[in-house]
């Protein structure tokens, strides 16, 4: 099985990295058919593709192995199994019960991600959140960053009513068409003709724009309430995974952004965090020590599900980790032990979340001890509008996650159009 960290690699920015990388099929996407088969040797189909805000955007199949993908550019965005032989459900290997990813508009069945990273988005909700907490149907999450849908279908089959925003209309048209994103179409609701940020957050929506531009006014409108009226207009939990073109864009991580989430988010709530990079960084000092400024606890975690019982063993790789966080002084972040419930029928989530704990990274492996530049001079590694190192930070790895791509993944996924 594939791992996330084993996928994503960052380095530039991704429109520096998307300029110098990209390769532009030779006839224009409207010419071609789809499917199209294309590759080498004819082992990649290409669903759909066209160019859009972030990039070329593609959903394919890579037919030897045995997975469909998404992704922009060099990028990729999200992908899932397909095929008899890799979709089994979680009770039994036959198809009495649903897929685990269900099936797509054309009714072809939808397995388990590739990769464990979206999954460890979803051991947000195994953090024991305390009596005040609404129960699991009348929770409410924020996703930020769609990729292929994964995490925010995982809140739909619990009922959990997700607002998604994402800035690339096709990225969203093909998770809705390719990944089984049904409880979130690609086209208006009727409701949205009022303004996108007063909509109640148990309202299933979608919004196509910036994510701090989204967080920002709906911030301001929370804060325009009365104090009664203001828990519930706000989320149980945010998901935050913005990664693409090889880095994240610095200006969804600074503490004034943060501030703007705790505001949309309950005092009880849970933020999840997603982030690539190298595991010691200044990347990654610089996002846990302002997200420790920001917020009352943070807990982190990898998804390097092949590395579960020996722990991680090198610092100067490329890894995918999630920090967890809580604004609330009352919560310790303990964890619950998961159930059937959870797992909704996945493999990948019950062998993930029963060992959730194990996947833990200890903050002083990232921050190091008290002598170490992040500690001595922390406010240099706190993220703001006025004082933004991350896009810099990020810069020196473009090209190692370029090659990574190219070796974790058939070459024929990226020179396929």
């Amino acid at each position: 099985m594939l791992s996330k960290s084993a996928i994503v690699k960052f380095g530039f920015t991704a429109l520096q990295a998307s300029a110098i990388f990209t390769t532009r099929t030779s006839r224009p996407c409207s010419t071609i058919e789809f499917p199209h088969i294309a590759g080498r040797n004819g082992t990649v189909r290409i669903l759909a593709q066209r160019q859009s805000v972030t990039g070329l955007v593609q959903v394919a199949e890579e037919l030897d192995t045995g997975f469909r993908y998404m992704r922009c550019d060099h990028s990729l965005l999200g992908g899932v199994w397909i095929g008899e032989e890799r979709v089994g459900s979680l009770k039994t290997t036959r198809w009495e019960n649903p897929p685990a990813g269900g099936t797509d508009l054309e009714g072809v069945k939808l397995g388990d991600p590739i990769y464990s990273a979206f999954m460890l988005q979803d051991a947000m909700r195994l953090f024991e959140r305390g009596p005040t907490a609404p129960p699991t149907e009348g929770q409410s999450a924020l996703v930020i960053g769609l990729g292929a849908g994964i995490m925010a279908r995982a809140l739909d089959l619990l009922n959990i009513q997700a607002t998604v925003v994402e800035i690339d209309p096709a990225v969203h048209e093909y998770a809705y068409r390719f990944f089984n994103l049904t409880g979130h179409p690609p086209v208006p609701r009727q409701d949205l003709f009022v303004s996108p940020y007063t909509i109640h957050p148990r309202t299933a929506q979608s919004h196509h724009m910036d994510g701090r531009k989204y967080v920002q006014e709906r911030a301001k409108f929370v804060n325009s309430l009365s104090q009664d009226a203001r828990d519930e207009q706000r989320y149980d939990y945010v998901v935050h995974d913005v990664f693409t073109g090889g880095s994240v864009p610095a200006h969804l991580f600074t503490k004034e952004m943060w501030d703007d989430v705790k505001t949309v988010m309950r005092p009880d709530g849970i933020l999840a965090v997603n982030f690539a990079g190298y595991l010691v960084s200044d990347a990654s000092r610089s996002i846990l020590t302002t997200l420790e400024e920001s917020f009352e606890l943070c807990r982190i975690f990898h998804d390097r599900i092949e590395e579960i019982d020996s722990g991680l063993s090198k610092d100067d790789e490329f890894i995918n980790v999630v920090f967890f966080c809580t604004q609330s002084p009352s919560i310790d972040l303990s964890i619950r032990e998961s159930d059937d419930n959870d797992y909704v029928n996945s493999h990948l989530k019950r062998y993930l979340f029963t060992r959730f704990e194990k996947l833990e990274i200890p903050s002083e492996r990232i921050l190091g001890s008290e002598f170490s530049p992040a500690r001595t001079h922390r406010e240099d590694y706190i993220l703001t509008d006025q004082w933004n190192i991350l896009a810099v930070a990020q810069q020196k790895t473009a090209v190692d996650h370029w090659k990574l791509m190219r070796e974790v993944l058939p070459a024929e996924t990226w020179e396929a159009y």
